[in-house]
């Protein structure tokens, strides 16, 4: 007979060994087109010393391999609570507020961190987001939020008298959410951490988050329903977008 026939009268079966249980890979965040990858290094435990805010809170995100980070800002409405000598109260932009909030989601779940209700509009150069999206400086222009290693986002909202600045510093697996009240007005310099400040605009800690320690993270901007225009103008001022944009 051929071989295909040729059949051992006995045969042995190996015993197919035991295999470890699976376990369901947490899902990989979906990203906006828009989002921008926001890198920083991890070594941010100065942080750890601010003092907390009357408010603070820590959040648990988890052990995941990337977080979106998020800055939102909601629809704008009237509160009478400053009126002026030329204009009417409702024209004031100080009597508009919106509601902030930083939203990291990841694996399919949103963390809520927020951060009031507060006045004003956001800059291109006071905000990390445009940086990370590769938007540059023009002549006589600064960014106008910290250039230490550790700040991974930065958002700030305000008007001309003042704004609301908020800094995200990486430590480890925690994520420090830092905020400040700043102003036009005389400026003494201060020391806090690396951070150079203005003495009286301190920052306080408003929330803590934690993440992996291998957790990538990457930052958007929605305002009015839609992502931060990086290219509009501020007074003639205008970021120069990346190459091929």
């Amino acid at each position: 007979m051929g071989a295909c026939h040729d059949v051992p009268a006995n045969i042995e079966i190996a015993t197919p060994a035991a295999s470890a249980p699976t376990v369901a890979a947490s899902p990989e965040e979906p990203l906006p087109f828009l989002a921008a990858a926001a890198e920083s290094k991890t070594d941010g435990a100065w942080a750890r010393a601010i003092p907390k805010d009357k408010a603070f809170k820590a959040y648990e995100v988890g052990e995941v391999a990337r977080a979106l980070v998020t800055w939102r800002v909601g629809a704008s409405h009237f509160v009478k609570r400053v009126d002026g000598p030329d204009l009417e109260a409702s024209e004031w932009p100080v009597n508009h507020v919106a509601p902030v909030d930083l939203v990291v989601r990841a694996s399919g779940k949103e963390t809520t961190v927020p951060l009031g209700e507060l006045c004003g509009s956001s800059e291109t150069f006071d905000v990390s987001y445009c940086k990370h999206r590769g938007f540059r400086l023009r002549k006589e222009m600064q960014w106008g939020f910290p250039t230490e290693p550790s700040v991974a986002a930065a958002f700030s909202i305000g008007i001309v008298q003042g704004s609301d600045d908020f800094i995200v510093v990486r430590d480890g697996a925690n994520l420090h959410v830092l905020h400040r009240q700043s102003s036009d007005g005389k400026c003494d310099d201060a020391k806090q951490g690396p951070l150079e400040i203005c003495e009286g605009s301190e920052y306080a800690q408003v929330a803590e988050l934690h993440v992996g320690l291998t957790t990538a993270l990457f930052e958007l901007i929605v305002e009015s329903g839609g992502p931060i225009d990086c290219a509009r103008d501020h007074y003639g001022q205008r970021l120069s977008p990346p190459p091929g944009l």
